[in-house]
């Protein structure tokens, strides 16, 4: 699966979510629309954002680092036998250092299709929460609106 069904298939799963999290019969409306916008902001963060030095999903990257905490190291407690010096020790090379790591790099792969899928998905959540607003009680609010300003 490549990264745009990939990106798409996260997105989607994140708008059903904000959207079930607006369908819920919370007391007040407000909440589950702050909860639909989380639940959308982390979706879309999981979706773009890329970790690790060679730039690869959220998952795959916790996948890497479970794998490599759960692996068995190679350690060993022995110590060399003392050997009398044969000849003079050489100089030692320098060997090159690797440059230092960074804590967490972090890259967003926005694509134009990404963006059209993002926009997609926050005009469904508003769509959806406008509809819940109007079956709550909205739709009488929004005939007074029409009176007033129709005269």
């Amino acid at each position: 699966m490549g990264s745009w069904d990939r990106n798409m298939g996260v997105l989607a799963v994140g708008g059903l979510l904000a959207a079930a999290a607006v369908l819920l019969n919370l007391q007040r409306l407000h909440l589950g629309i702050v909860l639909a916008f989380v639940v959308l902001a982390a979706t879309i963060f999981l979706a773009l954002a890329r970790f690790g030095p060679d730039r690869v999903p959220a998952e795959e990257w916790l996948r890497r680092r479970w794998h490599y905490r759960r692996s068995v190291r190679r350690y060993t407690y022995a110590q060399p036998l003392p050997q009398a010096p044969a000849s003079p020790p050489r100089p030692r090379q320098q060997e090159p250092r690797p440059a230092p790591a960074q804590a967490l790099p972090v890259t967003w792969e926005v694509t134009p299709s990404t963006g059209y899928g993002l926009v997609m998905v926050v005009f469904i959540l508003a769509g959806t929460a406008f509809v819940v607003w109007l079956s709550r009680g909205g739709d009488a609010e929004l005939a007074a609106l029409l009176r007033l300003f129709g005269r």
